[in-house]
């Protein structure tokens, strides 16, 4: 049991680091002139909300599916259903294309950058 929480754990920490965790918040915070401290109370709740929210899902999806006798299937067919829906997304994509440009891109980040010689994000 201590090394499933130790891994719960160590796992839940890589994960929030990872940026599109932090990222939306700074961005939201920084375009509303939040404080830090508004920003860090607005990511906690946030992130309550995550795991409160994975761990009812999880809990429901694991009693509800040994109640249905499907694990097994489901066990078997989970990897195959990540590649086919991300094959589905990489050739929607380039079926698509990506016309538009973004204002925030890093490229134009980049060479901002590089004329004022200040952090994108407008960090000092």
């Amino acid at each position: 049991m201590e090394l499933l929480m130790f891994a719960s754990v160590s796992i839940a920490i890589i994960h929030s680091l990872a940026p599109d965790h932090y990222f939306p918040f700074v961005a939201l915070g920084k375009l509303k002139n939040w404080s830090v401290k508004r920003v860090l109370a607005f990511s906690g709740v946030a992130g309550v909300f995550h795991v409160s929210s994975s761990i009812a899902l999880g809990l429901i999806l694991i009693n509800g599916i040994n109640l249905i006798g499907v694990a097994e299937s489901i066990e078997e067919l989970s990897p195959l259903m990540l590649v086919f829906i991300g094959l589905l997304y990489a050739i929607i994509s380039v079926i698509r294309g990506h016309s538009h440009t973004h204002s925030t891109s890093t490229a134009m980040m980049l060479q901002e950058n590089k004329q004022e010689s200040s952090h994108p994000l407008g960090l000092r």
